[in-house]
């Protein structure tokens, strides 16, 4: 059979368009399906350029390398593969393509044979889904936003229907209006609950909380919780037994705060669902590496039709009396996932239940059981500080003295990379949001130098280390992060041992975690204790000062973005040192919607921040008042 009559046989019985070209780049044969795709006839075609005619311009050079490499080596670099690419039209517009190549020798005589296939449609139609795609994570983004708007201000207005329940003297009413005060209040409190568990699902799926695992010792932690929950299971008749077998682990990775999320809900719906009964927390190995923790009841127990949609949010057994939105397990399972674990439920009627969670690779070895902390002396070294605000300033320092340290300050990036071009320190702890010359740029600049400081330890000090920064962060040259808020003097001893070669890594978790008080009494008392009565007064009157500083701007008629993004920031930081999380939490959200969202998710964000931000300031007020 001749060249002519197999090229005209491949091209005639082919589905898809075929380009045949020789080893000079000759275009020698071109099917009616080519003659479609391409807009050419095939008689204006045969014996010219494939290159010129049928590949853009931007893809030439390589076409014609590849053609010469061919013809000096004989290499045939992509025969027998299938790539995405583009064509070119006869009116010049590109066509996408699936491009497969073989060879065909008849002869004596080579020929590259080109299957093409138009994936114009199916490119529409990939676009077409990621626009969908788009809208309906944004809608759900969205969603989440006004669902924890909403529950947000929700919660706010509750709190003033529980609080002045509190303050009612229930001794001067008659039977009748007690009954009806308590009916109020127990309906105020499963409204309260209700709007956390939504609080804490819209957080989960617009993917705002983290998972920082560390060393737990998880038994006394179980200790612990089931110690928390005695005095609410009482008021509901229920007792809680908690069995550790005697080959449990001792010690695992997990996070500690996810974890007593988890199992807190798990006792909470238990005694929903089974008043009057006894529930059993178990601790066992799962394999040689892993935890399982099983919280059985003996209540009505699940049908096998309800068990299918245990895990689905807000969906609740039919035929249950008790209170619940159907949030606790759907939330218990995202959490537990994000962990790295898995959850099952078992259960049929009148048999009770039992919720098995487990946690496969996360034990660590008993022989390094953590000791107690213990604050480190070490010497007197020097340290200079960069941090903007005179508040958090004050409370480093305070804290880094407290360990031995002399400490130098400087409150922007330009002054602190100046210091440390110009003055020997053993550690610099630099703040990363700066003025006049950002923390990561002070960092470079102090490293590309050739003064006292350019391999000098480096430890970023910020309140916005989430995953996503670190690695840009280190990148500038830090040696590691320590988080706000710090505990106390031995975070800071932690991250100097950690860069001078100790043991005691920083705490370098994400910050924004939620918590149930406005502020952190155990905070604020330890920082009473470390900074001593006096210096605790003062840094409550600059907290206060500041924090006032920072309402006026989020609430100025005339305030700018770049306003609101600085006073955010200010924010972050001071609230953090106190331990408001939660107002520390709409700040890091305001500060991330002047980053990139529209203007109505940045309002909304705003008013969100400032309502928090002033019940914070009650609270605070209260604190100081008490003490």
């Amino acid at each position: 059979m001749s060249l002519k009559s197999s090229l005209d046989a491949i091209c005639d019985t082919a589905l898809d368009a075929v380009v045949a070209v020789d080893t000079h780049g000759l275009i020698v044969g071109f099917n009616a399906q080519a003659e479609d795709l391409f807009g050419h006839s095939h008689d204006a075609v045969i014996g010219r350029p494939m290159s010129d005619l049928l590949v853009p311009e931007r893809h030439r050079a390589g076409h014609n390398a590849g053609m010469k490499r061919f013809q000096e080596t004989g290499e045939r670099k992509l025969i027998g593969t299938k790539i995405e690419t583009d064509a070119l039209h006869r009116d010049g517009h590109d066509i996408p393509v699936e491009l497969g190549l073989s060879t065909l020798q008849i002869g004596g005589e080579l020929i590259f044979l080109s299957f093409l296939r138009d994936l114009t449609q199916r490119r529409l139609r990939e676009g077409e889904i990621k626009t969908s795609r788009d809208k309906a994570e944004k809608a759900n983004a969205a969603k989440s936003f006004v669902v924890s708007m909403v529950a947000h201000d929700m919660r706010n207005a509750l709190g003033g229907v529980i609080g002045n329940l509190a303050l009612l003297d229930r001794h001067r009413l008659t039977p009748d209006e007690k009954e009806i005060v308590d009916g109020v209040e127990d309906s105020a409190q499963s409204l309260k609950r209700l709007l956390s568990d939504t609080l804490d699902l819209a957080r989960l799926e617009a993917g705002e909380i983290e998972v920082s695992p560390e060393p737990l010792l998880i038994r006394d932690f179980l200790a612990d919780l089931s110690q928390a929950w005695q005095t609410r299971l009482a008021k509901a008749n229920v007792t809680l037994s908690v069995d550790t077998a005697d080959d449990a682990p001792r010690r695992v990775l997990l996070d500690g705060h996810r974890l007593r999320q988890v199992v807190a809900n798990l006792i909470s719906n238990a005694t929903k669902y089974a008043p009057d009964c006894a529930l059993a927390l178990s601790l066992e190995p799962l394999g040689p590496e892993g935890l399982r923790i099983t919280v059985a009841d003996q209540g009505p127990g699940f049908s096998a039709a309800a068990l299918e949609t245990a895990f689905d949010p807000f969906i609740r057994p039919t035929g249950q009396a008790s209170e619940g939105s159907g949030l606790g397990l759907a939330i218990v399972k995202t959490i537990t996932g994000a962990m790295g674990g898995s959850i099952d439920l078992h259960s049929s009627p009148g048999r009770g239940s039992r919720v098995v969670v487990d946690f496969p690779g996360c034990r660590l070895g008993d022989e390094s059981l953590p000791a107690p902390k213990v604050i480190a002396d070490l010497g007197s070294l020097a340290v200079l500080l960069v941090e903007d605000n005179a508040t958090n300033r004050l409370v480093a320092a305070k804290m880094l003295e407290k360990i031995g340290c002399d400490v130098t300050l400087c409150e922007d990036g330009l002054s602190g990379a100046e210091t440390a071009e110009n003055m020997g320190f053993d550690v610099i702890f630099m703040d990363i949001d700066l003025p006049k010359l950002n923390g990561k740029d002070a960092i470079r600049r102090i490293r590309a130098g050739d003064g006292p400081n350019a391999a000098a330890p480096i430890v970023a000090f910020t309140a916005f280390a989430i995953r996503a920064q670190r690695e840009e962060i280190l990148a500038s040259g830090a040696d590691t992060i320590l988080t706000k808020p710090v505990s106390g003097p031995d975070d800071f001893a932690g991250a100097l041992q950690t860069v001078l070669g100790g043991s005691h890594p920083p705490r370098s978790a994400d910050p924004a975690e939620t918590a149930p008080e406005l502020v952190d009494l155990s905070r604020l008392n330890s920082l009473r204790h470390t900074l001593g009565p006096e210096d605790f007064q003062m840094l409550a009157v600059e907290f206060r000062s500041d924090l006032e500083g920072v309402l006026h701007h989020v609430t100025e008629p005339n305030r700018t973005d770049e306003a609101l993004r600085k006073a955010s920031h200010i924010a972050v930081s001071l609230t953090g040192t106190l331990g408001a999380t939660r107002a520390q939490e709409a700040a890091a959200r305001l500060n991330a919607s002047v980053h990139g969202a529209d203007a109505t998710v940045t309002e909304a964000s705003r008013r969100l921040f400032e309502m928090t931000l002033r019940e914070t300031l009650a609270a605070f007020d209260t604190f100081m008042e008490a003490s």
